[in-house]
């Protein structure tokens, strides 16, 4: 008698546990929509986009010890270069210059500084 006792307490506990999930987990659907997470993305900068041909940047030649050395650009928007052509009179740390510069996309370097980028034009400001 007990062990019918105790099998019908098992199923009526079980039984009330799976309608009550039940319930549950329809009220929580009901009535509400889908949510759509969108990715967040990253911002857009200003090495990742040089000005339009024939455009001129204002910024400051860096000088960094960072792989034997190297001379690179700065822009004051943020934009950070790495000349394959930088001339010599110009190898000056915190030098401002106004440049134009050529994206090199099929070149690959070890200074990690910046776009890759050819000098078209570049002069001292004063």
């Amino acid at each position: 008698m007990k062990l019918v006792f105790v099998a019908l307490l098992i199923v009526l506990a079980a039984g009330i546990t799976g309608c009550c999930a039940k319930k549950c987990e329809s009220t929580a659907v009901e009535g509400r929509k889908p949510v759509e997470v969108k990715q967040p993305q990253p911002p857009v900068r200003d090495n990742r986009t040089p000005p339009a041909a024939g455009g001129m940047i204002i910024g400051t030649v860096k000088y960094s010890n960072l792989e034997g050395g190297f001379y690179g650009l700065v822009s004051d928007g943020g934009g950070t270069y790495d000349p394959v052509n930088l001339p010599a009179e110009f190898k000056k740390d915190g030098l401002r210059v106004r440049f134009q510069i050529k994206e090199k996309p099929g070149m690959v370097g070890i200074h990690m500084r910046g776009r890759i980028v050819e000098v078209v034009k570049v002069e001292k400001l004063d």
